[in-house]
Parts: C-alpha cells; sequence; structure tokens
C-alpha cells in the first residue's frame, strides 16, 4: 500500500511538473509573438496578425514593433481609422519611415481623404524617392482626383525610376488604363454625330 501511494506522489509530481514546463512553453514572449505576427502579415493573414499584436500592445503597450505592424496589419484589413490612430500614435514615439508614410497614405486614401494621402505618399517619396509602392500609390490617389494629366506624368517618369518590378508592373498597367480611358473617349467623341 505504502509502495502505491508513493506512486501515485510520484506519478502526480511528475505530471504536476509536466504540465508548469507545458503551461510555461505555451505562455509566448512579445517578441515571439511580435515574429508570429509578422509571419501572419507576410502570408497574407492580416487579421491574425492584427489579434497577435494587440495581444502584445495589451502586455506592452510601449511596443513600438507591434504598433507599427498593427497599423500596417490594420491597413491591408481595410481597418483605415484604426490604422491612422495606430501611424499616429507611432509617430509620437519614433519617426515614420517611407513605407510606414506608404501605408498611411493608403488608408488616407481608402478612408476619402486625397490630399492627405498625397501628403503622405510625397512625404514616403521624399523619405526614400524610388520607393514603388509610393509612386503606384501616388498616381492611384491623382486617377481618384480626377486628375489623369498629373498621374500620367508620375507614372511616366516614375517607371524607370522605381526599384522592384512589381511597382514597374503597376504602373504600366496605370498607365495602360489611363491612356485606354483617353482613347475610348476619344472614340466615343469622334463616333458621335455632330
Amino acid at each position: 500500500m505504502k509502495k502505491t501511494l508513493a506512486a501515485i506522489c510520484a506519478a502526480f509530481a511528475l505530471a504536476t511538473q509536466y504540465s508548469q514546463v507545458t503551461l510555461a512553453s505555451n505562455i509566448s514572449s512579445p517578441a515571439t509573438l511580435v515574429s508570429q505576427g509578422y509571419s501572419q502579415l507576410a502570408h497574407g493573414a492580416p487579421g491574425n496578425a492584427v489579434k497577435i499584436f494587440i495581444q502584445v500592445l495589451q502586455a506592452e503597450p510601449n511596443n513600438l514593433i507591434a504598433r507599427r505592424y498593427l497599423a500596417h496589419a490594420l491597413t491591408q484589413c481595410g481597418q483605415n481609422q484604426q490604422a491612422i490612430i495606430q501611424f499616429q500614435q507611432l509617430a509620437k514615439y519614433v519617426p515614420l519611415q517611407a513605407v510606414d508614410f506608404s501605408q498611411l497614405a493608403t488608408a488616407y486614401l481608402q478612408f476619402g481623404n486625397h490630399q492627405l494621402a498625397l501628403n503622405c505618399y510625397n512625404q514616403a517619396l521624399k523619405l526614400d524617392p524610388k520607393f514603388g509602392p509610393a509612386t503606384v500609390g501616388l498616381i492611384k490617389t491623382h486617377l481618384a482626383m480626377s486628375d489623369k494629366t498629373q498621374a500620367r506624368a508620375i507614372g511616366e517618369t516614375a517607371i524607370t525610376q522605381v526599384r522592384d518590378r512589381n511597382s514597374q508592373q503597376q504602373i504600366r498597367q496605370l498607365l495602360e488604363q489611363t491612356n485606354a480611358k483617353d482613347s475610348g473617349t476619344q472614340v466615343q467623341g469622334e463616333t458621335e454625330p455632330g
């Protein structure tokens, strides 16, 4: 009986020790969570990333890396007002980078504030003149404002200056769309009775 009781106590102690180790390993550090959130963001799951970054900021409200990535994830989720707030909070502590200004501009553009979008895209390009996503966004903003002439001028100048091929391709497509719309308008004008 004593051996059985001793065996049960030993098994219980071992199980308790195992559960404490398992529990400790399931509690992720903020740095680990930020890494997981970034991975979710990079793999096209911004909604999951938002949840993770919020969890980090609840534990560490001054975690600027989590705040930066939360703002980007919110923009990708279309939660523009919340993204703008997060970028504004971030800017209180550190200067925004070109990629931040570009994402902030995207949030403003999606929110319908064209002037602030233009300002932020221009600020991004001031920090990094060859940053393709900001150039693409600037063109899209001018098109949203029905300023095809300015959009075309920016696109034609930037097509050879941006660094990444994806942005170059997007600029080409925007230029083709703009030119096609202009051609379509001219054709309609020519076929209308005078």
